[in-house]
């Protein structure tokens, strides 16, 4: 018998890209099937978390076969990727792909065949952005797009938590440990490390596949220093929030105000001694460096930035694990 695979996405007012990505993802599913070794049936669920339901024109117009649509008005990836979870009941494995990205030929067999070959429970596989002409070099040589932890690792390599941006999933494994995405960091992210750690920590093995590669073109809006600074503040306060989610004792937001502290100072000076040597990297780097300290710190003391946030102040109270 067949094993059931669902590739899922979760988009907000992106008409453009679910135009150009579904079609795509229909014939990663049709390749996986015509792989009579995997032993696969596929499909698509595309999971619309505006209130508006904006995504139902574009799947109508398409008219694509294996596509299926649920609506989820509460706002938050949490409560999206919640949602695709619930949407794959019946299904055994379970892929994340972000709306804003393309995968590459093959990218489906290769996620599956590594499931296969190593009994993973999940696999993971790179993100390559695609920067826009004219980007500033600032950028370009930060590397703020760039997810430099993962360079040069092979396939196969146990690694400890993913991102859901290009992962799949065994979804007999989720259900039988109950995991799910964390309400609480729905508009401030870091939900996918949280639930890719309780994967592991429940007995589950996290793999790295290096050839499942989707590439992610950046937009120009996102091509900017403001942006990618503030990324990395998000990015940083986003680890601390995962950290007390697991453990919210005084001693642990201590250590997150002191260790972000440490690298606010730390990346300070390096950008200031590398703005002096007209070094551009070193520069960028120290500024990524001290944004991303800013964040912590800012954890630490009980505050969160909410990336996702539709409108009101980015800025809140850190939300209590559990909350909506």
């Amino acid at each position: 018998m067949s094993e059931r695979l669902v590739v899922a996405m979760c988009t907000y007012r992106r008409p453009e890209d679910l135009a150009e990505a579904l079609p795509l993802l229909v014939q990663q599913c049709e390749q996986l099937e015509a792989d009579a070794s995997l032993g696969m049936t596929a499909r698509v669920q595309v999971v619309d978390n505006d209130p508006d339901a904006s995504a139902r024109p574009v799947i109508d117009e398409l008219g694509l076969d294996r596509v299926t649509l649920a609506h989820e008005p509460v706002p938050g990836i949490s409560a999206a990727r919640s949602r695709c979870l619930a949407e794959a009941a019946d299904d055994d494995w379970l892929v994340f792909i972000d709306d804003d990205e393309r995968p590459v030929d093959g990218w489906l067999q290769a996620l599956v065949s590594t499931a296969r070959r190593s009994g993973a429970t999940g696999v993971a596989g790179p993100v390559r952005s695609i920067l826009p002409p004219g980007t500033d070099e600032w950028i370009v040589q930060g590397g703020f797009f760039d997810r430099r932890h993962r360079w040069g690792l092979e396939s196969g390599a146990p690694i400890t938590e993913a991102a859901t941006n290009n992962l799949l999933v065994d979804m007999n494994f989720v259900r039988e440990h109950g995991l799910d995405f964390a309400r609480h960091l729905g508009l401030t992210g870091g939900e996918d490390s949280l639930f890719t750690r309780a994967l592991a920590a429940n007995g589950g093995r996290l793999m790295w596949c290096a050839e499942a590669t989707v590439e992610e073109p950046v937009p120009a809006n996102r091509a900017t220093r403001r942006w990618v600074l503030q990324r990395a503040l998000s990015y940083g306060n986003a680890a601390a929030l995962v950290q007390l989610t697991e453990g919210s004792s005084v001693r642990v937001r201590l250590s997150l105000v002191g260790r972000g502290g440490a690298r606010l100072v730390g990346g300070l000076g390096r950008a200031l001694v590398a703005t002096g040597r007209r070094d551009v990297f070193g520069q960028a780097q120290g500024l990524r460096t001290a944004m991303r300290g800013v964040g912590m710190a800012l954890g630490g003391c009980g505050l969160a930035w909410s990336e996702y946030a539709r409108e009101g102040s980015h800025l809140v109270r850190v939300p209590a694990p559990g909350a909506a």
